[in-house]
């Protein structure tokens, strides 16, 4: 009976032995679940800061490339807005540079008469006075031909023409009749 007792302790105190075994087995899994899931978490978390901070670079760059495209875009219209303005300068000053003046004394020849003696130099457009007239043509060189041409004429032709000044730009009724600088005999 007393091994039967010695190996009933013996059972016993291999279950004793195996509880605080299997207790202290499942304290150590326990405590290792939890480290894990806390590595776990912060591995998440490490995460999640790496894409926040992925999606905010990507943003950041997003906004940097609009601005730039925005900046070339300005610079482009502005661009084509001196070469447009640059343009209607060159078209003004070509303009102007294509104006007449056609004075006359006395009785003002009529308008087709002007329009007869400078028919073959493009005439565009004629603003008529009452005594003088500014006649637009196709262009600068039409202008000192008609101006050349006229000058030969002039003894024939019932009134004198001079190339307008760049800066009158008053209507011609207000054009004042140039004076004579000598007497020609």
């Amino acid at each position: 009976m007393a091994a039967v007792a010695q190996h009933f302790h013996r059972q016993e105190r291999h279950a004793q032995e195996d509880a605080k075994r299997r207790k202290l087995r499942e304290d150590l899994e326990g405590r290792e679940s939890a480290a894990n899931a806390r590595s776990q978490a912060y591995k998440r978390a490490q995460e999640d800061a790496e894409a926040a901070r992925g999606k905010l670079a990507r943003k950041k760059y997003l906004q940097q490339d609009m601005a730039q495209r925005i900046k070339a875009k300005e610079a482009e219209l502005a661009q084509k807005q001196q070469e447009v303005a640059a343009s209607v300068a060159e078209a003004r000053d070509t303009a102007l540079d294509s104006r007449l003046r056609v004075t006359w004394r006395g009785v003002a020849p009529g308008v087709e008469t002007i329009r007869q003696e400078l028919a073959e130099f493009e005439l565009i457009s004629m603003e008529v006075g009452e005594s003088a007239a500014i006649v637009q043509l196709g262009s600068r060189e039409m202008a000192l031909r008609a101006v050349l041409e006229c000058k030969s004429k002039k003894n024939s032709m019932p009134f004198k023409v001079a190339l307008a000044p760049k800066e009158v730009e008053e209507p011609v009724s207000q054009v004042k009749e140039t004076p004579k600088k000598g007497r020609r005999s």
